[in-house]
């Protein structure tokens, strides 16, 4: 063996020796890694719950999203995305073919549904900007594409009843404030009136008028969405000739669907609060309380309020996600509401279904409930003082 093989080899050997140490070391700085990751959890219950709450349901999301999206696409046929005037341009069936063909394609609708559902992924990934077509509309004999950048891309509108080809994303825009703002004002009186009820109906658990408080309250929890919706829409309207429409001007058309989305929550409220309200009261901390002489009024106030009330808030997050999301579909179609829950009945219409828009609204309804999951778990914990993010030396 020459003295350049035995260079070439004595190379070598180095190489592999530097790797190997390197391999090493990085094996030793993962098991660091590691271990503080661990003893960071140990420390940190509360969080760690939390985290793994989150993760485990993004992942059923995105299972039950990827399903969804594959049950609607499965619905979608290409011809529903044709402009409304499309006879107005003189197209032969050629051109409409190849238009329809670019259009699904620009959707993300185009080529085998595991490449569609990788773009469904994509376009609702928000950290990337995408430049897509928002919307068309025809002007003569001429068909006018909108583009524009965009981080979450849900598609455009398919269904006359909603208006074709427009934005999702912007027909969102337009119709989540009006849910939010129902949402918000119903949830603040239903808590602000249902939490003293709650706590009175408790208190009283044993009197008359807590019996009759509490069975008041099951009769109107008990009566149906629709019927409540109805009476509160058929009186004003027959007995005061007040406006039916939400967006006719009067006030009055704004106050009746808002008086109605607070007396579908309050009764959940309140039964939830006389349930809490209960627990607490017989606990040992409510009973010594009361052996040594101090008032019901105070240890209500000072003692069970304080526990009971960090049940009940840490609620609120998802209620509002809910009255947004849901519940506010009967009230939103009955006064023709412009918010969420009208959209997603006028996009289910037989005959008018808009597929896209179903999924931008599961798709979103199911992202905003699990961030109010993660908000009530930090509210829980700012509240409560039993519960801690960070764990002690024997948590």
């Amino acid at each position: 063996m020459n003295s350049k093989t035995e260079q070439q080899l004595s190379e070598i050997s180095n190489i592999l020796v530097q790797n190997k140490k390197s391999i090493g070391y990085l094996r030793y700085k993962c098991k660091l890694a590691r271990k503080s990751t661990q003893s960071f959890f140990i420390d940190h219950p509360i969080l760690s719950y939390s985290i793994r709450r989150i993760l485990i349901s993004i992942l059923i999301l995105f299972v039950g999203l990827s399903l969804v999206f594959f049950l609607v696409r499965s619905t979608i046929v290409d011809t529903q995305f044709l402009p409304p005037n499309i006879e107005k341009l003189g197209w032969d069936e050629k051109q409409i073919e190849v238009y329809l063909a670019q259009k699904m394609k620009e959707l993300g609708l185009s080529g085998s549904y595991w490449g569609q559902l990788w773009h469904f992924w994509y376009n609702i990934l928000p950290f990337i900007p995408k430049h897509v077509l928002v919307s068309e509309y025809v002007d003569g004999a001429t068909l006018h594409s909108v583009y524009a950048t965009k981080f979450v891309y849900f598609g455009v509108t398919s269904s006359m009843i909603l208006t074709a080809d427009l934005s999702v994303n912007g027909l969102i825009s337009d119709a989540l404030p009006y849910s939010a703002a129902f949402g918000i004002i119903a949830i603040i009186f239903s808590y602000s009136i249902g939490i003293p009820l709650g706590m009175l109906a408790a208190k009283n658990s044993s009197k008359k008028s807590g019996k009759v408080l509490n069975n008041v309250t099951i009769l109107i929890y008990s009566l149906p969405a629709v019927v409540v919706v109805l009476l509160l829409y058929i009186v004003p309207v027959s007995q005061f000739w007040q406006s039916s429409l939400f967006l006719s001007g009067s006030i009055w058309s704004k106050f009746w669907p808002e008086v109605t989305m607070i007396l579908l929550f309050t009764p959940i409220v309140i039964i939830m609060s006389r349930r809490y309200f209960m627990e607490e009261a017989t606990n040992e901390y409510a009973r010594f309380a009361l052996s040594k002489g101090v008032s019901e009024n105070k240890v209500y106030a000072k003692h069970i309020s304080r526990n009971a009330l960090t049940f009940i808030i840490k609620d609120i997050p998802k209620d509002l996600a809910l009255s947004i999301f849901g519940f506010s579909m009967i009230t939103e179609t009955q006064w023709n509401i412009p918010g969420m829950g009208n959209l997603i009945v006028k996009a289910l219409s037989p005959g008018q279904t808009d597929p896209l828009f179903i999924l931008a609204y599961i798709t979103m309804s199911s992202f905003v409930i699990i961030f109010a999951s993660l908000i009530s778990d930090i509210v829980m914990v700012k509240l409560d003082p039993r519960i801690a993010l960070k764990g002690g030396k024997n948590g």
